[in-house]
């Protein structure tokens, strides 16, 4: 155990005072010890001054708020990340029972007259991004509630959800764009299709947040595809109808 010798300090009275007549040797800048040791002394107080003060504002202010206020920062700085843009690893095809039969015994999903390919979602959109009135006639579409001219007829109401994994040797068949809602906010867009290469630029960023729909310019095999749900839509509760299809959709 090593003993330290203390030398040349001395207490008087109760107030633990230092004698000024205590040698004390210059330092190499002609500082004595002793000067140097009051001013050491003064820069502890103003350091645990400030740390009070700081101990004070942080009370006031409230630790919940700086909290707040430092994840609200990394958030934007997420959101104005080109990179947080993640390209979809599968994508959907929501369709009527009798489509879906008429697909497994072609052997394959035939390509739309409009726009001359097969059309597909991704997941964010059907779970985060259509509202809920803009998922609900997508539904009832499918489902044969809604008469179109080349739409999907449906006796039974039943919807299907495929499934397709994304090749990406393939990637160059694949466009997508933001969907133009009724009702909704549809400035600065456009019908043009934007190649799937082009997912995380941020020029893009702003289009992204938008409900998304995707093309694939080829007839899709049924080795391609995955069946994932079927849902009677005569059973969903009238209430919350929409949830729980989300639930059974498996998406």
């Amino acid at each position: 155990m090593k003993i330290y010798n203390i030398t040349n300090i001395t207490f008087q009275n109760s107030n633990n005072s230092i004698p000024s007549n205590l040698n004390n040797p210059k330092t190499e800048t002609g500082q004595s010890k002793f000067e140097q040791f009051k001013q050491d002394k003064a820069l502890t107080y103003i350091t645990g001054g400030l740390g009070i003060i700081f101990l004070i504002g942080l009370g006031k202010f409230g630790v919940r708020k700086i909290a707040k206020a430092i994840n609200a920062a990394r958030t934007q700085k997420i959101s104005t990340n080109s990179d947080t843009i993640q390209k979809p690893q599968f994508l959907y095809h929501m369709t009527s029972i009798e489509n879906y039969n008429s697909i497994c015994a072609d052997g394959y999903i035939r390509k739309s007259i409009i726009d001359d390919g097969v059309f597909l979602s991704d997941k964010n959109t059907i779970r985060n991004k259509y509202d809920d009135n803009t998922l609900k006639r997508m539904i009832k579409w499918y489902g044969g509630y809604m008469q179109h001219v080349g739409g999907p007829i449906s006796q039974s109401h039943k919807i299907v959800i495929l499934r397709i994994p994304i090749n990406k040797s393939e990637e160059n068949l694949y466009k997508w764009r933001p969907i133009k809602l009724l009702g909704g906010n549809n400035d600065g867009l456009s019908d043009a299709w934007i190649n799937f290469s082009d997912i995380g630029k941020e020029e893009f960023n702003r289009l992204w947040q938008k409900p998304i729909e995707f093309l694939y310019q080829k007839e899709i095999p049924t080795d391609k595809i995955e069946k994932i749900a079927e849902i009677d839509l005569t059973k969903l509760p009238q209430r919350n109808s929409i949830s729980k299809f989300k639930k059974l959709s498996n998406i």
